[in-house]
């Protein structure tokens, strides 16, 4: 499927940007809030429990360990001209052009009616899928496509090193 060119019953489940936020207690990590922007520019929010968390970790983790080179991630790093080429709706773009704020709000919200129970993930090539079930029974489909997932991974490490080194204990002669 090509991203630029999906139909609209298909674009409601498709990402186009994220932000994520942790709540961790003396670094670990309590749970997870991520708030989407789908490309039909709506938004979605979802919270994690530590188990949910490190059942998509490990998930996206091994989509971007199968996937890296093609995901256009470095390439855009590398090359300035790559992303100027590119369509304006595409993630290359729309990661930054569409991050949602994440505000308190959003997070007792999503906690309170988008708290995952259950979890699948699927790697299909050039996209992410996932399919959560809410506390409350409803069932939801994301799609990622490479290009957000690799950020987005790679956003997830990084937050979860950070809690490490915060719960820290300070050392050395400073």
């Amino acid at each position: 499927m090509n991203f630029e060119k999906c139909d609209a019953s298909e674009a409601s489940d498709w990402v186009s940007s994220y932000r994520v936020g942790f709540t961790c207690t003396a670094g670990v990590i309590d749970g997870v809030c991520v708030k989407y922007t789908m490309y039909d520019s709506t938004y979605r929010l979802a919270y994690w429990l530590p188990h949910w968390f490190q059942v998509f970790r490990q998930g996206i983790e091994r989509y971007r360990d199968a996937h890296d080179d093609g995901s256009g991630l470095r390439r855009a790093s590398e090359d300035s001209r790559y992303a100027q080429q590119l369509p304006s709706r595409h993630p290359v773009h729309t990661l930054n052009n569409e991050r949602p704020e994440l505000t308190q709000e959003d997070y007792f919200m999503a906690r309170d009616y988008f708290c995952v129970a259950s979890l699948e993930v699927a790697d299909l090539g050039s996209v992410f899928r996932t399919e959560c079930e809410f506390v409350g029974g409803t069932r939801r489909v994301e799609v990622l496509p490479a290009y957000i997932a690799m950020n987005l991974c790679g956003a997830l490490k990084a937050s979860v090193d950070l809690s490490g080194l915060v719960a820290a204990t300070p050392g050395g002669t400073a």
